[in-house]
């Protein structure tokens, strides 16, 4: 049996931190860096592990993350583990998760697990225990204890579909939402996050609550887009906190 060729870089042969741009790649330039790297430059099997440090950047896009493993032909593939966070400059996004699946190609990204997303754009922030990041059609889907927040609005649902290019997000999933302290609850919920208009379709049901209510006042801010890279906001406790997970 012929055995697989591999090559590793450690950080005794070469400095500790490196640099390494490769050529053009699905019409677009990518560089990585990490402290250590192993690869395997087998026939059809190459693969790259990134770690310590590990860092991807492609076009606005940089993945950060404990390590980095990229596969697949040209590398089409990425996965990133532990403490990663992905910072996509054009589009406006800090995503930060345990573990992260990337399809370059396909310019999807997708997180199993518990998912923080920040569109700073927006001025949003959802949560859930998983998330698909569509580029190419600019959704992002979120299922399994999802929570929204944004000014004046506390969400929560089973599942949501956020429409970033005409700005709507859809709740399904026994879904609720209090804004300004009126409570919402119906079959499925879309908010129009430019306007804030709500749209209940089905079961519906609601509470209002007089506007000099200090329930209102308790309402969390969304966290600032020049928060530090390193700090991950914290979901304010409340008593919107408390009547969304009821």
């Amino acid at each position: 049996m012929k055995r697989q060729k591999m090559s590793r870089v450690h950080p005794s042969v070469f400095p500790l931190l490196f640099l390494v741009i490769l050529p053009e790649l699905h019409a677009q330039r990518f560089s990585f860096s990490a402290q250590t790297m192993t690869a395997n430059t087998a026939a059809n099997r190459e693969t790259t592990l990134l770690r310590g440090r590990a860092r991807v950047t492609s076009d606005q896009t940089t993945i950060n993350a404990e390590e980095i493993e990229l596969y697949g032909p040209e590398f089409r593939f990425a996965h990133a583990r532990g403490s990663v966070e992905v910072l996509d400059l054009g589009r406006g996004i800090r995503l930060r998760a345990e573990d992260v699946f990337f399809d370059r190609k396909q310019k999807i990204s997708r997180v199993n697990g518990s998912a923080y997303l920040e569109d700073q754009k927006n001025e949003i922030v959802v949560r859930g225990g998983f998330l698909e990041n569509r580029e190419s059609e600019d959704v992002v889907l979120i299922q399994i204890g999802v929570r929204i927040l944004k000014k004046d609005l506390i969400a929560r649902s089973d599942m949501a579909r956020y429409d970033r290019k005409n700005q709507l997000l859809e709740l399904t999933g026994l879904p609720v939402v209090i804004y300004k302290g009126d409570e919402f609850r119906a079959r499925r919920i879309t908010i129009n996050i430019e306007t804030n208009e709500i749209t209940l379709d089905g079961q519906v049901s609601g509470t209002y609550v007089p506007k000099d209510s200090p329930v209102q006042e308790q309402i969390p801010p969304v966290p600032s887009a020049n928060t530090e890279a390193s700090t991950t906001p914290e979901t304010p406790a409340s008593k919107e906190d408390e009547r969304v997970d009821k």
